[in-house]
């Protein structure tokens, strides 16, 4: 009996030490808007987002009167410029910026003033490609552009520090910490020497901690070894490794917390004594 609740405890314990670190790791990225949009902002260039927004600046230069095929065609070569692709990579910023707003009222991104200074550019392109536009018609077209709305009011923020995903990877977090303890107890409470129990736990976090950080790292580099394998890729690869060195520091404050039970137990082992020997030794009578 004492080595089934031994066993099972252990394995609680394992699958909360898992469960914990998955957490933490989540929350941190959810939270850091930052990360997430400096890693987010390579699927500004990704096929999906470019085909969006060529149909979307299309179909408003039909709306001015140019011929929709054409449109079409010409806003696809149009986006390939540079100006155009910061104005891109700034409006995919400000997207992830706004998804991590808590207001009540919702958030949207102004797109044309983000576009505003590609607009010279994106008049030059369009007439190459054939377009017959001036640069006040596409500056027309720009600034009629509505705001993209991002959360509406009253909705909840899909990332950020007051999003719901993060309020659940905290409660997971808590959660671990929990059975952790509970299952932790349990196992050193059915152990004969209690402070090495509880120094091997530690370890066992320890080197949970660290090769779950090493796989982050390991993961990122496969998903795109040079960072610019594809716009999807990349962005992978930037949140895998953005936050790789949580788990290491889980892994570092478990190694220290068993360094200390190790002292500890040091410190009270008693030390080997010579008995003294009791009274005088009895002489047989000469």
């Amino acid at each position: 009996m004492k080595r089934v609740m031994e066993g099972a405890s252990g394995w609680l314990f394992g699958l909360a030490v898992t469960l914990l670190l998955i957490s933490i790791w989540g929350r941190a990225i959810v939270i850091d808007t930052d990360a997430l949009a400096e890693n987010l902002s390579p699927l500004s260039q990704s096929v999906a987002v470019v085909d969006q927004f060529a149909d979307w600046l299309g179909s408003e230069l039909t709306g001015a009167g140019v011929d929709s095929a054409l449109a079409e065609e010409a806003v696809k070569s149009t986006l390939a410029g540079s100006v155009v692709d910061d104005a891109l990579d700034d409006l995919v910023l400000e997207v992830v910026f706004s998804a991590a707003t808590a207001d009540p009222g919702g958030a949207s991104v102004d797109v044309a003033s983000i576009l505003a200074p590609a607009v010279p550019e994106i008049a030059v392109s369009l007439t190459s490609a054939g377009v017959p536009v001036t640069e006040s018609q596409v500056e027309e077209v720009v600034e009629g552009l509505d705001p993209l709305v991002i959360i509406e009011p009253g909705q909840a923020p899909p990332v950020g520090p007051e999003s719901p995903i993060a309020t659940r990877l905290g409660t997971a977090t808590v959660l671990a910490l929990v059975v952790m303890v509970v299952a932790g107890s349990i196992s050193i409470t059915a152990a004969s020497d209690r402070i090495g129990a509880a120094r091997k736990l530690l370890i066992r976090v320890a080197l949970s901690g660290l090769t779950f950080g090493l796989l982050l790292k390991l993961g990122s580099w496969i998903l795109d070894p040079g960072r610019g394998r594809a716009p999807v890729s990349q962005a992978l690869s930037g949140l895998a490794e953005a936050k790789w060195l949580v788990p290491v520091s889980v892994a570092g404050l478990a190694t220290a917390l068993a360094g200390l039970t190790w002292l500890i137990r040091r410190g009270v082992k008693p030390e080997a004594t010579i008995p003294e020997p009791y009274g005088e030794p009895i002489r047989q009578p000469g």
